[in-house]
């Protein structure tokens, strides 16, 4: 079968790839009579348009998710429906979970529009399929995958355990070998399927049936051995050590707030947080969710997410009788009790809720919701710029407490020392230096231990790999590029009546330790690359009258200013050939979406995963700070929707 759709294929066959004339010809020729098969690509099966087609057939189902793949499906075999006769064949095939979870909106749709004699003709098999997967959610659109099999929930999600060499000796001690999900919490790993397979702070996929054991909800079961794309699941990695080692090691961190600031407590953690339970062959969850207070939000945002429920373990909520609503103020923390009513947008439903307070402390967790994530990337350049006067970054005159321990990347492992050349250098002050970036100080100078400079190692080791060659300790100048550090800002003593100097000339790093990478960074023959993220803004980028030009016309007017704010990267840059390819892939999205969800998604927020790199320029940009960026978007790796995580470009 798969013969037919190959080039070397004996029958006609056009793609979108087919000039127009050869497309026009071959369907001419098909429609006349003259060529009895033709095979064909989705993109143009609908517009064939060919009357009395005798027989159409799929040789694969479509992808995605259930609802989109039934669309896509009817899109397919409606050319044999337009004279109510002729016949669709779709293989199916029981080992592509696309097929399995599409069988049973297959069997649906024949139910609905189809004859009533087709119904004896369903297969056994997908009669059996669909009742294996009742119940069975979406892992693209969540990103976890709920079914029942025999009265046992099981789940398909993302899991992760910590890399042991990259935390203190005694959380090495506490967390080795813990199995951590962000949709199950804990998990009881008794064969140890998971940590024989992966290795600490890599993201794999798992299979887990839920069996309470009074400390851990679910058991690890199965796991898969497919390599998971760090892209978009970065969120995984947001682990009890990880907030545990930044809170112990990084105290002017972002949104930094001693009064409420989250600490999270190892022995806090308490598995009625989420409850489980199956009653008459339906999944009943007991579990917090909360309600936007849309008075704190811009009146877009409010629009878009009044009404929403949300809970952390089982993403948005269907609230059909507003019970949730009713009872709790917005932003507020509740205790519900849902059941598992999948509706084309939520995957559980609203049944009950809990009449009693919630604590403030222990939920925080909960209130990190789309709406809170979307308002803080609105308000990064606030965020980043806070108190100017008193931030070195943005006022080179600014003092700096030696007590504090500041987090920061080594940008630049061996450049010029501004400060250790020219008619006033002091003796013994190094030529050269490195240089580390902090949003809060800016650039910082990082003193050789070792004068001595060679070149660059090809790349650096991450992710607890072993070394290929020698140990890649940072005290070597020619190890600390890319390398993420903890450090105390040093000031120089001013000497009677001596005017202060610019920070950068004044200030070193001292006390330095290689810390836990805060972004995914890799080097390559001494250039640096930082994974950085925003959410997409159009007028950030141009004019949004200029987009109905052509892009010769358009590209010169694309702003040479544009940019973005990072908490650990301040200001970057974005120029107009990044900008034009962020614009593009958007814009064909858009005009690819069906109306009704073009008009849906208008105003849901974007985001852009970026590779940044060092500005050729940086010296004179940081010293226009923040009017300039030390750092610039070098490439394009993925655009997605905030919301809901779904993907509108991947490179």
């Amino acid at each position: 079968m798969s013969n037919c759709c190959d080039d070397r294929s004996e029958h006609p066959r056009i793609s979108s790839d087919s000039s127009l004339d050869n497309r026009i010809r071959t369907i001419s020729a098909l429609k006349k009579g003259a060529l009895k098969i033709l095979v064909t690509t989705d993109e143009l099966f609908h517009c064939i348009g060919v009357v009395d087609l005798e027989r159409v057939v799929n040789f694969d189902l479509p992808d995605g998710s259930p609802d989109t793949g039934a669309e896509t499906f009817i899109r397919r075999s409606r050319l044999t429906g337009r004279m109510q006769k002729g016949v669709c064949h779709s293989f199916v095939n029981p080992g592509f979970d696309d097929d399995v979870r599409l069988v049973p909106k297959l069997i649906e749709l024949v139910k609905s529009v189809g004859n009533p004699d087709d119904l004896p003709k369903i297969p056994d098999f997908m009669s059996d399929l669909a009742k294996k997967t009742y119940g069975r959610s979406s892992f693209e659109s969540t990103g976890s995958e709920f079914w029942v099999e025999n009265d046992v929930v099981f789940v398909k999600t993302y899991v992760i355990i910590p890399n042991d060499l990259q935390l203190s000796k005694n959380m090495a001690k506490r967390f080795r070998s813990r199995v951590w999900s962000p949709f199950l919490k804990y998990l009881n790993d008794p064969k140890e399927n998971f940590v024989d397979y992966f290795a600490g702070g890599v993201v794999g996929l798992f299979k887990a049936k839920y069996n309470p054991n009074g400390t851990t909800l679910f058991e690890v079961v199965e796991v898969y051995k497919e390599k998971v794309p760090s892209m978009s699941t970065g969120f995984v990695r947001c682990t009890p050590w990880t907030l545990e080692y930044v809170g112990r090691n990084m105290e002017a961190t972002c949104l930094h707030d001693s009064k409420h600031t989250l600490v999270y407590e190892y022995s806090s953690f308490k598995t009625d947080r989420c409850q489980i339970w199956v009653e008459n062959g339906v999944v009943y969850v007991k579990t917090y969710a909360t309600t936007p207070n849309v008075l704190q939000l811009p009146k877009d945002m409010a629009k878009r997410f009044r009404y929403r429920v949300w809970s952390p373990f089982l993403k948005y909520l269907n609230d059909p009788e507003d019970k949730f609503i009713d009872y709790f103020s917005g932003g507020l923390v509740g205790l519900i009790k849902a059941k598992y009513s999948p509706n084309g947008t939520t995957l559980f439903e609203v049944v009950d809720v809990y009449k009693k307070e919630v604590p403030v402390m222990g939920t925080g967790f909960v209130r990190c919701t789309p709406w809170t994530v979307e308002f803080i990337g609105r308000n990064l350049r606030a965020t980043c710029l806070r108190d100017r006067e008193n931030s070195l970054a943005t006022n080179q005159l600014a003092t700096v407490s030696d007590q504090d321990r500041q987090i920061g990347i080594c940008f630049v492992a061996d450049y010029i020392n501004i400060a250790g050349y020219g008619q006033n250098k002091a003796p013994g002050v190094q030529s050269h230096c490195s240089y580390i970036f902090n949003r809060n100080l800016g650039v910082i100078r990082w003193i050789h231990k070792n004068p001595s400079f060679t070149d660059h190692p090809v790349g650096h080791v991450k992710n607890g790999e072993k070394p290929k060659e020698e140990i890649q300790d940072v005290s070597q100048s020619k190890f600390r590029l890319g390398k993420w550090v903890v450090f105390s800002a040093i000031e120089k003593q001013l000497k009677k009546e001596e005017v202060r100097k610019p920070g950068i000339h004044r200030i070193t790093a001292r006390k330095v330790e290689e810390t836990s990478d805060q972004k995914k960074t890799r080097t390559t023959d001494g250039i640096l690359e930082i994974e950085a993220s925003f959410l997409f803004d159009h007028k950030e980028l141009e004019d949004p009258e200029n987009q109905n030009m052509g892009w010769v016309q358009r590209k010169p007017l694309l702003s040479k200013t544009a940019h973005f704010w990072d908490f650990d990267l301040g200001r970057v840059e974005i120029y107009p050939d990044v900008s034009k390819v962020i614009l593009e892939n958007i814009e064909t999205h858009r005009m690819n979406l069906s109306e009704t969800d073009r008009t849906k998604l208008k105003e849901e927020a974007i985001v852009v995963v970026v590779d940044a790199r060092v500005h050729r320029n940086w010296m004179v940009n940081f010293k226009n700070y923040p009017e300039a960026g030390v750092f610039t978007t070098h490439r394009v790796k993925n655009i997605f929707y905030l919301d809901g995580g779904r993907c509108i470009f991947k490179q």
